[in-house]
């Protein structure tokens, strides 16, 4: 995510650079979710907080940390948060079908 710019391939609709930021942050939300058991809207809202708090940070950093040749880009951000929202949607559906198996023995 902090690789200079010049190296990712950015010729497609949706580039390589955003796949990486919705990877990143979906796995990271979805450890987040399963350190923060059991997940209830409290323990989401703050997921979301801590997420958005990073990715303003990352982005900052890129914009201002000239070393990096890096630009903070708002799509990066909002690839970062779409991301969160798979990785919890994803541990949620994870943990309900874990449910379900439970209950059926």
């Amino acid at each position: 995510m902090l690789t200079p710019s010049h190296r990712i391939p950015s010729d497609v609709l949706f580039s390589y650079d955003k796949l990486l930021h919705l990877g990143a942050f979906t796995m990271w939300a979805m450890l987040a979710a399963r350190a923060w058991k059991p997940l209830g809207r409290r323990q989401v809202m703050q997921i979301f907080g801590v997420a958005l708090l990073l990715t303003v940070a990352t982005e900052l950093a890129q914009e201002t940390i000239t070393v990096l040749r890096r630009s903070g880009e708002v799509g990066d951000a909002v690839a970062d948060l779409l991301g969160v929202s798979l990785g919890l949607g994803l541990s949620h559906w994870w943990e309900r079908g874990r449910a379900r198996k439970e209950e059926a023995r």
